[in-house]
């Protein structure tokens, strides 16, 4: 009520600022960036692949919080489906409330093919994010409309195509739609998830021209510069006037 403006990164943001009355002219929607020069297309096998064993592997990479908006459960049960598929690795990067009762599940089931590593040091992000023959970013369906993982734009920094296991009407699953920038799979549908990973595999021209997609998407709309000077402009159009 107070405030002389409102920053915002999500469109489901404005609309529930909207429903509670605040004037359109009181909100400004700058989204979350990515550095393009840090986070950038590296070569796939590189030192983070081989230091863990994943050289020719397909992996399939989650890299952030290991929170309970991550419906990662849904990760696990693609895994134990796709247990047999000796090429295909799940490597689960980070910390968070979830992750030891995921890691237990992965004991319990005696999965082979999935990887728990710790958040790894900054300077090695870039080659982690490059890994990825695919990289999840996961949304449970009580988030949808109330979060916007930030990951999604360094995973687009990289170069390297989406699954995003988010509802369709979530603005992650609009992005990845929109920009044509990955795949999609609704939460709880683990066998879905197996099934598009299968047929994402066997298809390597389509995943590196997605990958490439959402380079480009992120360098026009979500790149540092991009965002830092909407808030330059943000903030320079609230103040006064000068005196002529």
């Amino acid at each position: 009520r107070r405030a002389t403006h409102i920053s915002l990164i999500s469109v489901s943001f404005r609309r529930n600022l909207l429903g509670k009355g605040v004037p359109d002219s009181r909100i400004t929607l700058i989204p979350v960036w990515a550095d393009p020069d840090v986070v950038r297309p590296l070569p796939k096998e590189g030192p983070f692949r081989a230091q863990h064993g994943l050289a020719g592997r397909f992996v399939i990479l989650y890299a952030g919080n290991i929170g309970i908006t991550s419906c990662l459960e849904d990760v696990l049960g693609a895994a134990i489906l796709l247990r047999d598929e000796p090429d295909i690795r799940f490597v689960i990067v980070g910390e968070g409330t979830k992750k030891d009762a995921l890691q237990q599940m992965a004991r319990d089931e005696g999965l082979q093919n999935v990887l728990f590593l710790p958040y790894q040091p900054r300077e090695v992000f870039p080659q982690v994010m490059a890994a990825a023959d695919i990289s999840l970013v996961t949304l449970n369906r009580s988030s949808a409309l109330t979060s916007l993982p930030s990951k999604i734009y360094n995973v687009m920094a990289s170069g390297r195509p989406i699954l995003a296991v988010a509802p369709p009407e979530s603005e992650i699953a609009q992005l990845v739609r929109d920009g044509h920038c990955g795949l999609g799979v609704p939460p709880e549908q683990p066998a879905l998830l197996a099934e598009t990973i299968v047929r994402a595999k066997g298809d390597a021209a389509h995943l590196s021209a997605m990958g490439e997609r959402g380079r480009a998407l992120l360098e026009s709309h979500f790149s540092r510069s991009h965002c830092v000077e909407m808030y330059e402009r943000m903030l320079l159009s609230l103040l006064p006037a000068s005196p002529s």
